[in-house]
């Protein structure tokens, strides 16, 4: 990022937040401090108005950003605007490798899960409908979680009893 934009950045940070931005570098070399900017915040210099928007986005900002607060509020901005670029390419892929690529998606999403996160619910209507007395908070809760209803000793589907 060019010297002059680091410049105008740390006056308008100054201006904005006068001895608390200025009391942030107490003790450091304030060259290294804006170079390291400038390095950091390079990846923006195509876009400027990124880096005017996050800037305008410190108005609202009772404290002066940290260099990685400046840089999330640049990603925000770039997000907002929609210019986030990829180091990657989008894969070039013919129909039939996009089709493929789509099956693979799917049939992970269908995938059942490795785990029965109701078991414990399922383990309770075995035991209710055997007989064995529960406590009210377990038939409440377990009914609850398989959409049933529980009552004499029966096990209804919600809406069905």
């Amino acid at each position: 990022m060019p010297d002059s934009w680091i410049e105008r950045l740390f006056d308008r940070l100054s201006a904005l937040y006068g001895v608390k931005f200025l009391d942030m570098w107490k003790g450091t070399d304030l060259a290294n401090v804006k170079q390291t900017w400038a390095e950091k915040l390079g990846g923006f210099c195509d876009r400027p108005e990124i880096i005017r928007d996050a800037l305008d986005a410190c108005d609202d900002r009772p404290f002066p950003p940290t260099l990685p607060e400046f840089i999330g509020a640049c990603r925000d901005a770039a997000r907002r605007v929609g210019t986030i670029s990829s180091s990657l390419p989008a894969p070039d892929l013919s129909p039939d490798e996009r089709a493929a690529r789509a099956e693979q998606i799917v049939t992970i999403i269908n995938k059942p899960p490795a785990y029965d996160f109701k078991l414990w619910a399922k383990q309770l209507r075995a035991e209710y409908l055997a007989g064995v007395i529960l406590f009210q908070i377990q038939i409440d809760n377990a009914s609850a979680a398989l959409g049933e209803v529980w009552k004499d000793g029966q096990c209804f589907p919600r809406g069905a009893e």
